[in-house]
């Protein structure tokens, strides 16, 4: 532990489980306009990026201009899924309350949508006014500047942070950013993050017992 003196979370899919939630009801919407963009698609493409990515993906592989009012549609949707659906990781609460050091999250999400989903597993406390979104500052992951960001807000120099994360865009912005760099790959992607340079874990337990 003495080795960080911040560790800075991904929200979506290290903190609450909603990756698969959201991906879902975005490969719903664009089948519902009439283009066949499976769930096991989006599950593997869109993990850690941000809606603009998503339908700047989904334009280029269809040849299309998506309507306007889909990212407001899916916002939507996706806000009534996860009020119904949405659970802490499997772990997290029980990492967050041993932490002894400094932490926060640093999200490619809009700022609403990280105080909403923490509030409904109940960890919005422990993160009160140490929520960072890439919106806030116009830089995504993979891009370093969110991380960085963040840091400074922290008051932690990059080399004594620890990131925690679960897709290969965040893994590339932390290492960019100089920090250490640890994923969560539930039980899937794991070779293909330890390629990418991170130090991989199948459980949040198995990160706290490194810890």
């Amino acid at each position: 532990m003495a080795a960080y003196d911040l560790i800075i979370f991904d929200c979506d899919g290290v903190l609450v489980d909603s990756e698969p939630i959201a991906n879902r009801i975005f490969a719903e919407e664009v089948r519902r306009l009439g283009y066949p963009l499976s769930d096991e698609e989006a599950r593997r493409e869109f993990p850690g990026t941000s809606l603009a990515y998503c339908i700047n993906y989904t334009e280029r592989k269809f040849g299309i201009k998506l309507p306007e009012d889909l990212g407001l549609i899916y916002r939507q949707k996706s806000f009534e899924a996860f009020t119904r659906e949405l659970e802490a990781v499997p772990g997290i609460p029980e990492l967050i309350h041993a932490l002894t050091i400094p932490y926060c999250v640093a999200s490619n999400g809009p700022m609403h949508k990280m105080e909403h989903n923490l509030r409904i597993v109940g960890l919005y406390d422990r993160f009160a006014g140490k929520l960072f979104s890439a919106y806030e500052i116009d830089q995504f992951k993979p891009e370093p500047g969110l991380f960085l960001y963040a840091a400074a807000q922290m008051g932690a120099e990059p080399s004594r942070c620890l990131v925690i994360e679960d897709s290969i865009h965040g893994i590339q912005a932390a290492l960019s950013a100089g920090m250490d760099i640890w994923a969560y790959s539930h039980d899937h992607n794991e070779q293909e993050f330890r390629d990418a340079g991170a130090r991989t874990f199948r459980s949040i337990k198995g990160m706290q017992e490194a810890l």
